[in-house]
């Protein structure tokens, strides 16, 4: 499955990998593209040794910079039978096991906004706001942002909170700026759109820093009470993406699920005790079951053990699905993404957003490989391999190589000394390319299309809320045709 966001001036990936580098293998001749590699610690997906692995995915991202190589997953289990998706069954909580918090929800100025009409009544538009600090730092970018506010009708903004001058964040604490704050959000209010605090990290998840996130959170709920009402923040909002963490495809997921949980009910918590709604942004496939391990998405919170899914829709007052696809329809169409969520949170009375991709993704070519590892290095240069080189402390690095100058580099980098590698043909590549996540590249026009067919097919869903575009300057440039 792919893990999509990006475009968002945070420090996130816009997929499920670990930090990843472009190497140049030493001897490459300097016309030919070299190898590209990618360094890993194979414990983070509960390897020992690059031999015993059966599975693993890697892919080719087209960055402008030049291509770069990510690691998917590194797996010693041979593939799971395909599942079905999760219906709930042993082990699965509802809204009441996992302490749903009493609603209190505020209404908005209703607004057709960028998307086709459709036959519901009133669906809202949100928009992320990434930029903030260069909204509030250029007069004319602070216009133009209100401009299109106003002109597409946005009803909710979700405004990343900037730490204030002078300062930084801490620990999950931002110590923003109220005072400079409090204006923009009122200029909002003004015009019909309510506004959160945005933040988020998939940092925020590990323990330790909790308590700086629940503190951004009463700092939230202390500027209201110090602020004229339309100075107000309506909500807050976290887009954790705790996925993102090196150690989530191996033995660290537990641990990683439960600490999001945790934090999404502290956060609920928090929020509430001061009057705020609470919102977070949350993937499309958490009621699917994990296509490397074939397990669903489960955490322990307060002594139970449920779907990641039921915990958050139990906790929240909305969610915004980032199903970012640029289909409607079909089996990787938004509406098929998107309607198990809306079911379940039909249930639990908590509002769902649609996400829309507006932002440049890059395209992405993915290699898949299966069996056991060979020791060496391929004889045959024809076709891709992935080739893993054994490292010092538990690390290796992950080649991909193509031909037969990106085997000899190759052979070059490790001093002519194969013994430390294991390789497996890389399998013939899939392209994904980006226009199918995001609308940087289609348009305009294609968008309209597909949301507006999109809004018609969810119009009968009482906890669909409206569609969420991603992010203010995707958005903008897309309206001027950049």
């Amino acid at each position: 499955m792919t893990f999509a966001k990006a475009g968002a001036p945070m420090p996130k990936s816009a997929a499920m990998t670990l930090a990843v580098t472009l190497a140049a293998a030493a001897g490459a001749q300097a016309q030919e593209p070299p190898p590209l590699s990618a360094e890993v610690e194979l414990a983070d997906f509960g390897v020992s040794e690059a031999r015993a692995i059966v599975r693993g995915r890697v892919s080719v991202v087209g960055a402008p910079e030049g291509p770069r190589l990510e690691v998917h997953y590194l797996t010693t289990e041979p593939a799971p039978p395909p599942p079905p998706r999760l219906d709930g069954g042993p082990g699965t909580g509802g809204p009441d096991s996992v302490g749903e918090p009493p609603r209190d929800r505020a209404g908005g100025v209703a607004g057709g906004g960028v998307g086709a009409a459709a036959p519901r009544t009133a669906p809202l538009s949100a928009l992320w706001v990434w930029s903030t600090e260069a909204i509030l730092a250029d007069a004319a970018e602070h216009a133009a942002f209100k401009d299109l506010v106003a002109e597409q009708r946005i009803d909710r903004v979700f405004l990343y909170l900037p730490a204030g001058r002078g300062s930084a964040p801490s620990a999950g604490f931002v110590p923003f700026d109220g005072s400079v704050l409090g204006p923009l959000v009122a200029e909002l209010r003004a015009l019909g759109a309510l506004v959160y605090a945005l933040d988020g990290d998939p940092d925020y998840v590990r323990p330790e820093n909790h308590a700086g996130v629940v503190r951004t959170v009463e700092r939230v709920v202390a500027h209201n009470q110090s602020v004229p009402a339309e100075q107000r923040f309506h909500g807050v909002r976290y887009d954790v993406e705790p996925y993102l963490l090196p150690g989530f495809q191996g033995p660290a997921r537990a641990d990683i699920l439960a600490g999001y949980v945790r934090l999404i009910r502290d956060i609920s918590v928090a929020a509430r005790r001061g009057g705020l709604v609470v919102g977070v942004d949350i993937p499309f496939w958490l009621d699917a079951a994990d296509e490397v391990s074939g397990d669903g998405f489960y955490a322990m919170l307060d002594g139970l053990n449920a779907p990641v899914l039921e915990h958050v829709l139990g906790l929240v007052d909305d969610v915004a699905l980032m199903a970012y696809r640029t289909s409607s329809s079909g089996p990787d169409g938004v509406l098929t993404h998107v309607e198990g969520e809306l079911v379940r949170a039909g249930s639990t009375g908590t509002d769902v957003f649609i996400g829309v991709e507006t932002t440049r993704i890059h395209d992405q070519e993915l290699h898949t490989f299966r069996g056991p590892g060979r020791a060496g290095l391929p004889l045959r240069t024809d076709g891709s391999w992935v080739v893993i080189q054994a490292l010092d402390d538990g690390r290796a690095r992950v080649w991909l190589i193509d031909g037969e100058r990106a085997r000899e580099a190759l052979l070059q980098a490790t001093g002519g000394d194969s013994r430390s590698l294991t390789y497996w043909f890389a399998g013939l590549p899939v392209q994904l390319p980006g226009e199918r996540l995001s609308y940087h590249s289609l348009g305009l026009d294609a968008m309209r299309q597909t949301v507006g067919e999109v809004l018609r097919g969810v119009a009968d869903a009482p906890s669909f809320r409206g569609m969420a575009y991603h992010d203010y300057q995707g958005l903008s440039a897309l309206l001027q045709g950049r």
